[in-house]
């Protein structure tokens, strides 16, 4: 700070006065070549400190010094690294895993779906109880105690489980605690990294394939022959547009070959006010941005599904809803056989309707969705494809290691799917 002369000569003439009191008065001032001042003392532990900042004037400084002087009189006063300490001591038991988990959040690269899913998982299983405790408090025991309290069904146990531990991980990171209460050291049972369930595994024949599509709704019949044969999540099916298809027509206006641009995926998120809101979002990972060619047997079906069920539109939508919309699961799967309405004008049962009619249908009531794609992706082994082949085509992220080593061929997609249509033509019912 500016001072003048004057001001300096009166400043250094308190400071020396002050020394020379000796001790009548604690620790020291000295005016600083910046004019500002600086006090320091000697402490308990027989070191010198400064005050963490410096003063403007006289009576400031000399304030900072009494109140150092109470501190170590009374008991009170902590050196800086014990202050650091005792800082650190409050953060920890101020902390507890709900604080973690909107940090985990934040600082994640999460896709909208998956933050849902973990908020909803947290705010239902974690948030009320074990959530709420200081992570420096807690202990394998209180893990273990609320682990029992999960509901069962080993998928969302597993995934909560994987959250909470996720989170508990953060506090490592941040040194609030020295180990993960929620780890396990207990083997995994076997099988458990199979993450379908029996019934998501049914391996249909082309023939039921083809009588599933039949007994499905006009309107979604094509939604079951892209899916068990082309491989596509339900998401991106929802997502794809007229745009995404590369059509090759034959002298005769028909169909002879055509190609899925697989860019996007339809993804729900709850918003505050209770409303479910439909987007479009990249694909599940970056290996689901793939292009993915339609095998020739089920040409005749797209073109028919173009023509009448589709929007018009260069961007419209191929699986619209009765409204213009995204397609939702539910009207897909439609309504179970044999349940009961609450409308007293109906007394008999539902024959049910949509996905869950057609596979009842066909004698697969335990059929999934998913299991059109397992069907998709063994026809396509079966027709030869290569590892690296099934990764490009049907947008894993991995198979084996060994895949590391080969390469897919973008015209061997085509060949692979010529060969699928061939079985499927061959096998017989």
């Amino acid at each position: 700070m500016g001072r003048s002369q004057t001001e300096t000569k009166a400043l250094l003439k308190a400071i020396e006065k002050r020394r020379k009191a000796g001790r009548a008065n604690f620790g020291t001032i000295d005016l600083l070549p910046s004019g500002r001042l600086r006090a320091r003392f000697r402490g308990p532990d027989g070191k010198r400190h400064s005050a963490p900042h410096t003063f403007d004037t006289l009576v400031d400084a000399d304030h900072y010094l009494l109140t150092i002087r109470q501190q170590i009189t009374t008991g009170t006063w902590l050196s800086p690294a014990e202050q650091q300490r005792a800082e650190r001591v409050a953060a920890v038991s101020g902390t507890n895993a709900n604080a973690l988990f909107e940090d985990y959040l934040e600082e994640g690269d999460l896709k909208q779906g998956t933050i849902d899913l973990y908020q909803y998982q947290w705010h239902r299983f974690i948030e009320p109880g074990i959530g709420a405790q200081a992570v420096a408090e807690l202990t394998a025991t209180d893990v273990a105690d609320w682990r029992a309290q999960l509901p069962p069904g080993s998928r969302q146990r597993e995934q909560t489980e994987d959250l909470l531990r996720a989170v508990l991980g953060l506090a490592i990171e941040r040194r609030l605690i020295n180990f993960n209460p929620a780890a396990r050291t207990r083997r995994k049972r076997k099988g458990r990294n199979t993450r379908a369930k029996a019934r998501d595994t049914i391996l249909l024949t082309p023939a039921e394939v083809a009588a599933l599509a039949k007994a499905m709704p006009p309107e979604r019949s094509f939604a079951v022959l892209i899916s068990a044969w082309c491989g596509l999540r339900q998401g991106e099916m929802f997502a794809l547009r007229r745009n995404d298809l590369t059509i090759k027509h034959n002298d005769d206006g028909h169909i002879s070959a055509t190609t899925v641009s697989v860019t996007r995926s339809v993804v729900r998120s709850k918003q505050p006010d209770g409303t479910i809101l439909a987007f479009e979002d990249d694909p599940k990972s970056d290996a689901g941005i793939r292009r993915v060619a339609i095998p020739p047997h089920i040409l005749g079906d797209l073109d028919d599904h173009l023509d009448r069920f589709a929007q018009t539109s260069e961007d419209g939508l191929v699986f619209p809803n009765t409204s213009g919309g995204y397609l939702h699961p539910s009207t897909l799967y439609g309504e179970q056989p044999g349940t009961k309405r609450p409308d007293t004008r109906r007394t008999n049962p539902s024959k049910g309707s949509g996905f869950y009619r057609a596979r009842a249908a066909i004698g697969q009531p335990n059929l999934t969705w998913h299991a059109l794609r397992h069907h998709a992706v063994t026809r396509a082994v079966y027709a030869g494809a290569t590892q690296a082949e099934l990764l490009e085509r049907y947008g894993h992220s991995s198979i084996a290691s060994s895949a590391i080593y080969q390469h897919a061929d973008q015209g061997r997609d085509h060949q692979i799917a010529n060969a699928m249509s061939q079985l499927a033509l061959r096998e017989p019912d």
